[in-house]
């Protein structure tokens, strides 16, 4: 469906203008998270324009948080159709990797929220999709790979913006990973810079898959288990919330 059929579908008429803008914000989830471009019509014959909405979510490109060995490569064939007979398919090379722990990091604008009318349970969706998506996507891009560790930094006011807490996390072996039981991920320095600004931290959203080892000073275990007392307290599982909906 395109973008227009979609507009008319919600709005029952061809055009969006300015005053239909409350209407898409509590209709379309997406929007309210991350923003969107729609047309809008023309008033009294001038020509239409655009709505620019600037979404409170926003993704920074992933890393590989250690040396990545390339596998050795192999041909793939292809055949696609065409408008012309294809006698012919293609032949290309599928690159993999042995393994890798991709980080991403991101950032909610609570001032931009106010504007999209974000809601509480909208964030909830999100956690959830960050969590359980991938998974689900049986797809032969996606098949093996899977969610590790989840933080979501919840502020005391939508001015506190303490950076990319990727750089808080040092895996203890980076090279010749071939799975998750060879990782061996040291939180110790997200430890102390969560105690350290912990005036200005609400509450931490937090979920772990079971196969992740964390590891801080000489603990090792969950996050739950080795955070410092203080910064534990913090804790608040992003399952439970979803369960209990």
């Amino acid at each position: 469906m395109t973008a227009d059929r979609r507009l008319q579908d919600i709005l029952q008429k061809k055009k969006a203008d300015v005053s239909d803008l409350p209407i898409l914000l509590d209709t379309l989830i997406d929007v309210r998270l991350f923003g969107a471009t729609m047309t809008i019509q023309g008033v009294e014959g001038e020509r239409g324009g655009s709505i620019q909405i600037i979404g409170p979510v926003q993704f920074t490109w992933g890393y590989s948080m250690n040396h990545a060995d390339v596998v050795d490569s192999y041909s793939i064939t292809s055949h696609f159709g065409s408008r012309e007979k294809n006698e012919q398919g293609t032949i290309g090379k599928d690159y993999r990797i042995f393994y890798s722990l991709l980080g991403f990091a991101g950032v909610l604008s609570g001032l931009r929220a106010e504007h999209t009318r974000l809601k509480e349970e909208d964030v909830h969706l999100l956690d959830e999709a960050l969590i359980t998506a991938i998974p689900l996507q049986a797809t032969r891009s996606k098949i093996g790979q899977y969610p590790r560790l989840y933080l979501r930094f919840e502020y005391k006011d939508p001015w506190t913006a303490l950076g990319d807490w990727r750089e808080t996390l040092k895996l203890s072996k980076e090279d010749d990973l071939r799975s998750i039981s060879d990782v061996d991920l040291d939180i110790s320095a997200l430890d102390r810079r969560i105690a350290h600004h912990s005036e200005r931290i609400a509450r931490i959203w937090y979920w772990q898959d079971e196969n992740l080892v964390l590891r801080n000073g000489e603990k090792a275990g969950q996050l739950q288990e080795i955070l410092s007392p203080n910064n534990v307290e913090l804790l608040t599982p992003v399952l439970s919330v979803l369960q209990g909906r």
